[in-house]
């Protein structure tokens, strides 16, 4: 076979230890989207330790660390290069921290640095080292039972979390107020348009004077948490009086139209309508047949498509599209081949980034960039 069909099984062989090791981070409990916020506060008990040689054991890492303190979880996924280290004391962490930094680990220097804060999506019990050798293979099972709960509780939450996105993207949920007394504030009129219906947020438009006070401007807005609530609004509290104005009201235009801005984004970014999806960072060495064996893996094709330079001339630009022959092949794909892989020799994948395709008006395609 020749050299695509090998760095395209070396590629898969990559997903599969990925997606391997995502599995094990987040069946111990592991917050991955942590992660993600670089600039985020950092834990004082969780140590991030990289640079592992390949082959160490929890037992050689424990034994390293838990000499400065008890530790809570230790996490070390197969094959991994990466462990995630527990203290249950910040002060033995910060000592093992400072203590460890660069030291010879089996002839290799330890990278640490802080965890993420929330790391871990549930906290860590306080038993003692001794404690946990006595109860090991009752925590065995008990943390096998804990992590199928934690992880429904993740799932339940993400779902939960949808939901409030899909409701905060309504239309018509937000009211517009005119005739304000300036000396009305955002909590009277809460408490007034409250009678109508579940306010999300009431917002009272303000601007600073000379001295740089903020002063009413006489209107503001109310978002309720249905568009239901809003209609009654207006209905039941138009020409009401509050602190002796009269207030007009009706629903806001402007927050229409941000609205339904704001949700057509993200339904675009977050769900698969078709069964093609657009692959960017593509090696330019790549070819269609390359790519049509990676995905195949996931679903039968119907095109693969890279679109090339100067009018069909030369080599493509780096992007393609793959067309699936369902929409739920289209959709496995994403989180599979999101994520550092590589083509070895001459052909590198660095990050292939795979994301929905919707079609719109006129034949135009809108495309949600995502990543890991």
């Amino acid at each position: 076979e020749g050299k695509g069909s090998v760095a395209v099984r070396v590629a898969l062989g990559e997903t599969e230890l990925v997606q391997n090791v995502r599995q094990f981070l987040l069946e111990n409990g592991v917050c991955l989207d942590s992660f993600s916020q670089a600039a985020g506060e950092r834990s004082k008990t969780v140590i991030l330790v990289k640079n592992l040689p390949a082959g160490t054991k929890v037992e050689e890492l424990e034994e390293v660390f838990g000499s400065f303190g008890n530790l809570g979880r230790v996490l070390l996924p197969e094959g991994g290069v990466t462990a995630l280290v527990e203290f249950l004391e910040p002060t033995e962490a910060k000592r093992a921290f400072t203590k460890l930094a660069y030291s010879k680990f089996q002839h290799i220097p330890l990278y640490l640095e802080w965890a993420p804060m929330g790391v871990f999506s549930s906290p860590g019990g306080k038993a003692s080292k001794v404690e946990k050798q006595t109860e090991g293979e009752e925590q065995t099972q008990r943390g096998i039972s804990e992590n199928s709960d934690a992880q429904k509780e993740i799932e339940e939450e993400e779902e939960e979390e949808k939901e409030e996105e899909e409701e905060e993207s309504l239309p018509g949920c937000t009211i517009f107020i005119k005739n304000l007394n300036f000396s009305t504030t955002e909590d009277t009129l809460k408490e007034v348009f409250s009678k109508a219906g579940v306010v999300r947020s009431c917002t009272i438009s303000k601007k600073k004077d000379k001295a740089g006070n903020l002063l009413s401007m006489g209107f503001g807005f109310v978002e309720y948490k249905k568009p239901e609530y809003a209609q009654r609004a207006v209905k039941q509290l138009q020409d009401c009086s509050v602190d002796g104005h009269r207030l007009e009201v009706k629903i806001s235009e402007r927050a229409i139209k941000s609205t339904v801005t704001s949700a057509r984004k993200t339904q675009v970014s977050r769900k698969q309508a078709n069964s093609k999806i657009l692959v960017r960072n593509i090696p330019f060495q790549a070819t269609v047949k390359e790519i049509r064996e990676l995905f195949s893996t996931f679903g039968e094709l119907k095109t693969v498509r890279l679109p090339k330079k100067m009018f069909g001339t030369g080599a493509h630009r780096g992007f393609g599209f793959v067309d699936f022959l369902t929409k739920q092949d289209a959709k496995v794909s994403k989180p599979f081949l999101t994520h550092p892989s590589s083509f070895r020799k001459e052909k590198d994948f660095d990050t292939l980034v795979v994301a929905p395709v919707h079609s719109g008006k006129r034949g135009k395609f809108f495309r949600a960039e995502s990543g890991e």
